[in-house]
This record gives C-alpha cells, structure tokens and sequence, in this order.
C-alpha cells in the first residue's frame, strides 16, 4: 500500500495548484500529556529521536514559524488531507519536539494540522491529538522540522533547499560529534545539494563558519571554531511576536469596529499571559 506521503506527491502531480502563504500559531502553555505506546522499536539507531505516541492537547502545539523551510502551505496538500479526513481515512500522527520546559513544537505535520485531519478525543482539557512526541534538545528541533520537509509529500522548491541548509547550520549539524567540521562533500548528501552549492551558501550566508572552513571547496575539518552564535526558540519566538503585533497595527485602519475589538481582545488576553508570567518570575 502506498504511503502517506507517496499519495500526496501523487496527488499534487497530477493536480497541481499555486501554494498561497499563511499566518498560523499557537502559544499555549502545556497542559498534561496521556502517554499510549512507543511508535519506534528499541532497536532504533541511538542517534534517531525516540517518538512516542501520546495524547497532547491541541492548544499546547506552538507552530514556530522560523522551524518551517517552506514559503508556503499547498493549499492543493491541505484539502487532500482533508477531504480523506472527512472520508475516514485519517494521515499518520503530527510529529512534536519538546523542550525541557515541557514546550511543544511542531516539526512535521503543517500541512494536517492546517486541515485538522488529526486524531482526536476530548475529555476535561479540550481536544487531546494523537501525536508523536520526542525529548530534543532546540538544536534537534531546528533539524528535525528541516529534514521533515525533505521526505515529504509536497516537494521542497529550490529556494527551500536553501532554508533547509541554513536550519542544518543554525543547528549545529555542520560539525560532527566530536565538534570537528564537516567537508562541504560530507554535508551534500544530508543536505540534498551539490557540495559547490553548499559552499556558495555558506559564504553567503554564515560567513564565520565560511572562514573557519578555510574557504576551500572541500571546507577544512581542521578549521578554527567559528563565531556563529546560535538563536534560541525564545529568540524566535520574541521576533515572530513583535512582527505579528506590528502586522496588527499596521492593518487597523482597514479593519471593521467588530475586527478591531476582537484584535484588541487578542491583545488584552496576551498581555495578561505576560503580566501573569512576569508575576510568576519575582522572587518573593
């Protein structure tokens, strides 16, 4: 039988359709997760994630836009998901990456989320999805949401190719575990790009990590450490807050009184979540 993202590809192909872009995310704090069953055998190579299924609830899932490499949702993807949904025919489980502070990030499953074709039950919390759910550090969480997308349904567009490059070095992929560099031939086939495209990038793009690859074509596993310094989700998340809030403003004047108040209700409810955690953080 074929899989889930074989049906799609195939889907898409022969029914193609123009992607449109989207503005989605979730900042909920996490409530209590319903652990079921391991969905990886034990046998599963050490340096694989461990995903578990659980039950998570579906206000917990923040939708980071800085972990997604595309430019858009397809939106001929969602409708797929969803008119087989509607069928009975639910996809697999949403992937999810979370931090020690118990935060939930979704690193595979944008385009069955957007269509809701997930598995859930309620109970007391709300809507609980069926989800695979992994322990990763922010670094595996940048990569794991990157190497999703190559694998797939919905092909990855060159220009993604680039961002997906930029999240393999923004997660510190580009060095092996003992923290020597990889060659830009050692990235190539991770990374699904020609060595020499690799290494434009990286000029381009991480100059500093360029450098202590010494410039070459084959980059320099003896290299100096370089001076990349590594953003947090916090950081992005910060940054995707301030721009939605300055998306906001920006689009008053051509919002109705009724739009307008429910933009303020957001922005109330939002600053009361803050002044509550501000509260939270002092010392007694």
């Amino acid at each position: 039988m074929p899989t889930w993202p074989a049906l799609v590809s195939t889907y898409l192909l022969t029914r193609p359709l123009q992607p449109s872009c989207w503005v989605t995310n979730r900042t909920k704090n996490v409530k209590h997760v319903t652990s079921k069953a391991d969905s990886q055998p034990s046998s599963a190579p050490a340096t694989e994630p461990r995903w578990v299924e659980q039950r998570v609830p579906l206000e917990a899932i923040q939708q980071l836009h800085a972990l997604q490499v595309r430019h858009c949702l397809n939106p001929g993807a969602v409708k797929l998901y969803r008119d087989w949904t509607a069928a009975g025919r639910v996809p697999p489980p949403i992937k999810l990456g979370r931090t020690k502070a118990g935060a939930l990030f979704l690193v595979d499953g944008w385009h069955r989320l957007e269509a809701g074709a997930l598995d859930i039950e309620q109970d007391f919390d709300g809507s609980m999805v069926l989800a695979l759910v992994a322990d990763l550090t922010e670094s595996e969480i940048r990569w794991e949401a990157a190497r999703a997308n190559m694998s797939h349904g919905v092909p990855l567009k060159a220009s993604e190719y680039r961002e997906v490059f930029r999240a393999f070095v923004k997660a510190g992929k580009h060095r092996d575990g003992s923290g020597q560099l990889l060659s830009y031939r050692d990235m190539a086939p991770i990374v699904g790009k020609a060595h020499t495209t690799l290494r434009n990038w990286m000029q381009k793009d991480f100059p500093s990590v360029f450098a202590a690859m010494g410039g070459d074509e084959h980059g320099n596993p003896r290299g100096q450490p370089d001076t990349l310094e590594p953003r947090t989700l916090a950081d992005e998340q910060c940054d995707e807050a301030v721009k939605a809030a300055e998306m906001a403003r920006l689009a008053m004047a051509g919002l109705s009184p009724q739009q307008r108040y429910r933009v303020a209700e957001g922005f109330r409810a939002a600053l009361r979540e803050a002044e509550r955690h501000a509260m939270e953080a002092e010392p007694f």
